[in-house]
Formats: structure tokens, C-alpha cells, sequence
């Protein structure tokens, strides 16, 4: 049985403007709401699904240490992996060459953002078509599109110079195949939980929300895209496909400037090294090639051949990944929960899981050895229910197996 890591003889405060309308809650979570550590599994398996999603149009040192970035800069940076030397491959200034290269390993010799009947491609060697020679199962998400037509045609915040995929004759000239592979984004939540996604998901937001543009209400490029992270990336955490042996890849595909300066290359993962960053020079190439590495299409394409894979952002099998299992009992009334997580009891909090319906949540790919803040909220039609928690625990995972082990005869 795992320890408990909070009791009621522990008080965790609570911020002074909340701490009469919680007084009710800490008494459910005195009462209701334990947190076990699970120990991390002795080895990891191969990443078997691939989520990525592909931001747009900054530097990432618009980015890194922005006020206007706390999801990215203090959740997703200590959780995951990240490169501090990523960038476009040289030459790559707009939209549509830089997507064409994370499906081709090359622009295709396109420059320019022209819709698809002036930049169409009749080449069949690219990411998706090898997928499906394979047998590897593949779709791409975009917002702003009704999945009713292929999406050849830009429309409201939906722009195709971001979607390569109708691009190539093989899928655009071919209704049912398109229909079936590039899917409104609104179609996500319900395949990630029905556990039905695809091996290889390519995520695209809109304008708005991939920072390409500033747009009205915030009207600040960063700020919405972080936003958007922070609302969309932990429903695809808390998913099935992504906690037994995923991986997400945030990246973002050119630069606002012009210039070969770095991009953003964040990896999360229950494989990733949590809270490590590199400065391995690595380009779009390198994300292709480790995509293909995962899903065992290994016959390189384009310019992935030539360039190193991302191979370093993951960690080899060891006990630095920890678990930790969250219980509460039944709210009366409530229709879902909602799981947040700090890293201090005062916050700020981040959603890691939304919509459960039961009342049980495992937290997975945590570092061992680091203190961890949790609330879990109720929800109805009528609105959200006030916070119980903060509970705290600090995981510890099962150490790596000892290494240069020897054996020598006694004389």
C-alpha cells in the first residue's frame, strides 16, 4: 500500500483571499482526497503514439523567460525536455516550406505560402504516404476546418500554408483518403478518450491560437498560444494513448524575424529527461527523423537522412521517472473532476487533468524527488465547486539497476 502523503495533522496554507471559502474544501480533503506514490517502472518501453503540435512565427527567445509565457516556462520546461539549439532548416522563412519539410525532409523547392493549385506536389515520398504503405495509422487535426471537404481552400483563421498534407496529390486529389486522415481539431477530445488515436497525430491550431498572429481580446501573438497550451496539452496528458507510451512534441516552424536564430522544441514524454535542455544543433530534419525512427519508417526522407535524431531529450531506462495515484470520494452533484498541479502550495496550478469522470487519477512522469502540489475541483452545468487541496507529496522512484557489476575469483 502506498503511504499517504498528506494527513489531517499536516496543514498545507491557503492563500489569504481564499481561505474562508476553502475552509469547506480542506475538510473534504482531510477527509476524502489521499495521494499514493506508484513507483516507476524499472524499464520503459518504446514510444508507441506521437502527438505533435506544430506552433508558429516566433524566436524562441520571444519565448523562453517570457512573462507572457507561464504555461510553457513553468510547466511544460521543468516538466519535459527541450532544445536550445533547434531551428529551421536555413533558407526557411515562411509557413508553407517549413510544414512541407516535417512531411518531406525538404520545401520542394516551394518559397512562397500559395495555396495548393500553385504549390501541389505529385511526389509520393513523403511522412504520411509512407505511414500508410507501412500500415501505420496517421491524422492530422486543424482548427477552423468543418471536415465536411478536403480543406484545400484557407478559411477563417484556417490558413493551408499550415496544413502540408493537402499539399500532395496522393491525399488532396483523393476526397475519401483526405476525409478520412485531416480532421477538425474539436474531433481530438473524443478520439484521445475513446482510445481510439492514431499512432501519428499531427495537431495544427488556428492563427490565433499557434502565435502567428495577435489577435483581438488578448491581442498578444504569445500570450494566446500559450493560452491555448494551457488548456489543450492536458487533455492529451491525461489521455491512455499518451501516459502508457507516448509522446508530445511542441515545436514551432519559423521564425517572426526572418533570421536562423533557435525555435521552441519542447518533448514531453513519460520517457523524456524532465527539466533537461541541450544545445545540440537540431532542425526540422531531426524532428522527422525521430518520427520516423518511433513509428519504424526508417527509410529516410529528404534531408532527414544527413541529420542526428532528437535521440538525447529521451533518458535511457532509469529511476529519475516517478508516479503518483490521486483518490477522492463522490462529490454529490458533480458530473466531472478537474486536477491541477504546482510545484508550491500557493500555486500557480496547472490543469493535468479534465473531464474525469471517476474519482481516481495517476499522475505519471514526474521527478522523483521533487514536491508536487495537487487540487482536484468538481464540476457541473452550474459551474466548478471550490478547490480541495492543496495536498502535497514528494515521489520517489525505483532507482536504476547498478551498472558496472564485476565479478573476480578469490585466489
Amino acid at each position: 500500500m502506498p503511504e499517504p502523503a498528506w494527513t489531517c495533522g499536516t496543514r498545507v496554507p491557503f492563500p489569504a483571499r481564499t481561505r474562508t471559502r476553502t475552509r469547506a474544501a480542506a475538510w473534504l480533503v482531510c477527509a476524502l482526497f489521499t495521494v499514493g506514490v506508484a513507483p516507476a517502472a524499472a524499464q520503459v518501453a518504446p514510444v508507441r503514439t506521437v502527438f505533435v503540435i506544430v506552433m508558429s512565427a516566433q524566436n524562441w527567445s520571444s519565448i523562453k523567460g517570457s512573462p507572457d509565457a507561464p504555461y510553457i516556462n513553468g510547466t511544460l520546461l521543468p516538466s519535459g525536455a527541450s532544445a536550445g539549439n533547434y531551428s529551421a532548416p536555413p533558407g526557411l522563412k515562411t509557413a508553407l516550406p517549413s510544414h512541407l519539410w516535417f512531411e518531406a525532409g525538404s520545401s520542394l523547392g516551394v518559397v512562397n505560402d500559395a495555396p495548393p493549385y500553385a504549390n501541389h506536389q505529385s511526389t509520393t515520398s513523403h511522412l504520411s504516404s509512407a505511414l500508410m504503405q507501412a500500415g501505420v495509422s496517421w491524422k492530422s487535426y486543424h482548427e477552423d476546418i468543418d471536415g465536411r471537404s478536403c480543406p484545400t481552400v484557407s478559411q477563417n483563421l484556417y490558413s493551408t500554408s499550415t496544413n502540408p498534407f493537402v499539399f500532395f496529390d496522393d491525399i488532396a486529389a483523393n476526397p475519401t483518403m483526405c476525409l478520412a486522415h485531416v480532421r477538425p481539431y474539436s474531433e481530438l477530445a473524443g478520439d484521445l478518450a475513446g482510445n481510439t488515436v492514431a499512432r501519428y497525430n499531427f495537431i495544427k491550431p488556428n492563427l490565433c491560437h499557434s502565435m502567428h498572429q495577435s489577435c483581438p481580446s488578448i491581442a498578444n501573438a504569445v500570450r494566446q498560444g500559450d493560452a491555448w497550451l494551457a488548456a489543450e496539452v492536458p487533455k492529451i496528458l491525461s489521455s491512455a494513448a499518451y501516459q502508457t507510451a507516448g509522446a508530445l512534441f511542441i515545436l514551432w516552424d519559423h521564425t517572426r524575424d526572418g533570421t536562423d536564430s533557435p525555435l521552441g522544441m519542447i518533448l514531453l514524454s513519460p520517457f523524456a529527461r524532465h527539466g533537461y535542455s541541450n544545445t545540440i544543433p537540431y532542425t526540422h530534419s531531426s524532428a522527422l527523423r525521430t518520427f520516423q525512427q518511433i513509428l519504424g519508417v526508417t527509410n529516410y526522407l529528404g534531408d532527414a537522412a544527413a541529420q542526428v535524431a532528437l535521440d538525447d531529450l529521451f533518458g535511457t531506462p532509469s529511476g529519475d521517472v516517478a508516479a503518483v495515484t490521486l483518490t477522492w470520494a463522490p462529490s454529490p452533484g458533480a458530473t466531472g473532476y478537474k486536477v491541477t498541479r504546482g510545484t508550491a502550495s500557493q500555486g500557480p496550478f496547472a490543469i493535468v487533468a479534465t473531464g474525469l469522470s471517476g474519482t481516481s487519477y495517476t499522475d505519471r512522469g514526474l521527478v522523483s524527488g521533487t514536491t508536487y502540489f495537487y487540487s482536484v475541483v468538481a464540476v457541473n452545468g452550474a459551474g466548478e465547486s471550490p478547490p480541495a487541496g492543496p495536498v502535497s507529496v514528494r515521489p520517489l522512484a525505483v532507482p536504476a539497476p547498478p551498472t558496472s557489476l564485476v565479478v573476480r575469483q578469490n585466489p
